[in-house]
């Protein structure tokens, strides 16, 4: 009793698979996106897409410094939500300071009000008033506001 494997035979071959190698030198394109396009990726795909999207974008900031010019391809577009626009304005405001990257105009056309942490929280909080505290100066002027060491997600550790 068993199997008798004598009678079993091979389904026929497949289409040969062939794996070419990929430069990963260079970003991929497609993938990094520009001011212009970080309304429509920070829009109610989920509560967290706001989030998401900035930090990938200041991850991409970091990482790849040869393309921050057209990452800075702008600006955004006016009719997006004023929230999404004044954390754009100063995620960016923040990283062209720090970089000493020429800062957009249109960065300065962005505020909050009432003053919010990135996320959209309140800046009244106990947890609120820390993040204040340690946010980036510029923050002050867009009434957003993050921690500062969000800024360096992304960047690339010593010795690559």
């Amino acid at each position: 009793m068993g199997l008798d494997l004598t009678k079993v035979s091979l389904p026929p071959r497949g289409p040969r698979t062939v794996v070419k190698p990929v430069d990963l030198s260079r970003r991929f394109a497609g993938y990094m996106a520009s001011v212009m396009q970080l309304p429509a990726l920070m829009a109610g795909r989920s509560p967290s897409a706001r989030a998401r999207t900035l930090i990938q974008f200041i991850k991409d900031w970091n990482y790849w410094v040869d393309s921050r010019p057209a990452m800075l391809d702008g600006p955004p577009p006016p009719d997006s939500d004023p929230f999404d626009l004044a954390c754009i304005a100063a995620i960016v405001h923040a990283l062209t300071a720090r970089d000493g990257v020429d800062v957009p105009e249109w960065v300065h056309r962005y505020r909050a009000d009432p003053p919010r942490l990135f996320t959209g929280l309140g800046v009244d909080s106990g947890y609120g008033q820390l993040i204040v505290a340690e946010a980036p100066p510029v923050c002050a002027h867009h009434g957003v506001y993050f921690e500062a060491e969000m800024l360096d997600r992304g960047a690339p550790t010593p010795g690559e």
